[in-house]
């Protein structure tokens, strides 16, 4: 018996700087008609002017383009160093596509659009340096208009993310309902330039005027949920961005939330021994101090969850694939886990939505950078990732032992494989009498004995802006190990001309 399936067009917009990824897509797609589309009874059409284009007349080529290839229903923009060459209707052809799409998608279309950036570092040329500047204002133009964006720094990471989201995009297909009409002063459609700065729109979740949305965007969401039930999942996880889009949320705090709660619901599903049912809660604090508070409880007490992160520390130290828990644990400020004695347990993260400290560290590249911020909530930063100051005791308390150091490894992250220095930024006047016994070790002994090899191959910088209290503790990383160490900002950074200066000679 013949089956009918329904075809959804997927268009790839990237300038010619992104080859490789542009033809990574043919795998990815082939993978998912064999598979998810293929069980939906979808098939997925990968559309490139490469290939479904052809020679013509118009006011120029993206002209030909646009009359040739319909409006897709799916469109991939891939971005690096190049945005491209004006078409005359705007900043470039890849510019133009997502305008067609997007305006389609605001005015009552099922179109999705997904935007990613290649963040491999380069050599840039004269010209480079212009267009990146481009890339930068478009970046800028799209996340002002509610786009959650995201970074690959490979070919395999870009297939792997592109791989994941597609099939989220194949899933939540036939639930996807229309949008809004955009309001009649809508600036979609113009050109780049006029959109930045200009009035946005204000992102509008997709067939979500539901009660459970409402009660996320008043800021607080409890149920239950069956964690294998793809259908619910799906529908909790579309909820997300749009609800902390309009909550006002960065996009580094709507990842971790999204990439949080899916992991633990895959976690659930993956791993349940009993049931998959599990309790979540959301809650959100969209004040001063913007959090996003994820509760997650499970009656299973069968589930080691100590023991899977321990295993997953060992799995990334042999770059085999981590288990999800390592993922949680980088993205949240705040990881707690409770034994509910033989009724199983519970995980609570919070993700800080806060913009990181100002530090004269910031011009280095491959450094890795320790930020302590003594102020209102006390804060502790390690590169770009915040945690609250009584968030990570246990497994600080635990780090410090060497038998556990690569616990530590599930909060920090390894970092870039060749790094130049270690950079200590002690902001506030940090009163070492009033601190918790466990920050007090982490800050005196702790940063030392787990950052050995850095301060043993005097790789280390210490900036100590106002702390009395902390100056005896750099006094004696000068003295021990021959680090500089300095007082004020105005130091620090002619040290740093210095190095800088040098590298470049």
């Amino acid at each position: 018996m013949e089956t009918s399936f329904q075809k959804i067009t997927v268009f790839v917009a990237s300038p010619g700087d992104t080859v490789e990824e542009r033809h990574s897509l043919v795998e990815v797609i082939e993978e998912l008609n064999r598979g998810v589309a293929a069980d939906r009874r979808l098939f997925l059409e990968l559309l490139r002017w490469e290939t479904h284009a052809w020679p013509g007349i118009g006011t120029d080529a993206q002209d030909v383009i646009n009359r040739e290839i319909n409006i897709a229903d799916v469109l991939i923009v891939i971005l690096w160093k190049r945005l491209g060459t004006p078409t005359g209707r705007s900043s470039s052809g890849t510019v133009e596509e997502f305008e067609r799409v997007y305006s389609q998608s605001r005015a009552g279309g099922k179109n999705q659009v997904l935007i990613y950036f290649k963040t491999t570092p380069y050599y840039p040329s004269t010209d480079d340096v212009e267009q990146i500047g481009k890339v930068l204002q478009f970046r800028q133009m799209v996340e002002k208009l509610g786009a959650l964006t995201w970074n690959f720094s490979s070919t395999t990471e870009f297939r792997d993310s592109v791989r994941k989201h597609l099939t989220q995009v194949v899933r939540n297909w036939t639930n996807i309902g229309s949008v809004s009409t955009p309001p009649p002063n809508s600036q979609v459609g113009t050109d780049l330039n006029s959109l930045i700065g200009g009035q946005t729109a204000q992102p509008s979740p997709v067939g979500l005027r539901t009660e459970q949305f409402s009660k996320l965007l008043a800021g607080s969401l409890e149920l239950s949920i069956d964690a294998r039930d793809s259908a619910s999942v799906e529908r909790i996880m579309s909820m997300v961005e749009p609800a902390l889009l309009q909550l006002k949320f960065g996009t580094r705090a709507l990842r971790a939330a999204q990439v949080i709660i899916w992991e633990l619901l895959s976690n659930k599903a993956r791993h349940g021994h009993s049931n998959s049912e599990v309790k979540l809660e959301i809650t959100v604090d969209s004040g001063y101090e913007k959090k996003i508070q994820i509760r997650f409880t499970d009656d299973d007490p069968a589930f080691n969850l100590n023991g899977e992160i321990v295993s997953s520390s060992k799995r990334s130290d042999h770059k085999l694939r981590p288990h999800g828990l390592w993922r949680v644990k980088q993205c949240t400020s705040d990881f707690g886990f409770m034994t509910l004695g033989e009724s199983g347990y519970a995980i609570r993260c919070t993700v800080l939505d806060r913009v990181r400290p100002t530090t004269p560290f910031a011009r280095l590249n491959n450094c890795r950078t320790f930020i302590v911020e003594w102020g209102w909530p006390r804060t502790i930063w390690f590169d770009n990732v915040p945690y609250l100051g009584y968030s990570i005791r246990g497994d600080l308390e635990r780090g410090l032992n060497p038998e556990m150091g690569a616990l530590l490894d599930l909060y920090f992250g390894r970092g870039p494989r060749e790094v130049n220095y270690l950079c200590i930024h002690i902001k506030g006047d940090t009163v070492l009498s009033e601190l918790p016994p466990f920050l007090h070790e982490v800050l005196c002994t702790g940063i030392e004995r787990y950052f050995a090899d850095f301060f043993n191959k005097r790789k280390v910088l210490a900036l100590n802006e106002e702390s009395s209290d902390f100056w005896s503790v750099c006094r004696e990383w000068q003295r021990q190990y021959d680090i500089p160490i300095f007082d004020d900002v105005e130091g620090c950074q002619r040290y740093l001309d210095k190095i800088i200066a040098e590298r470049r000679d």
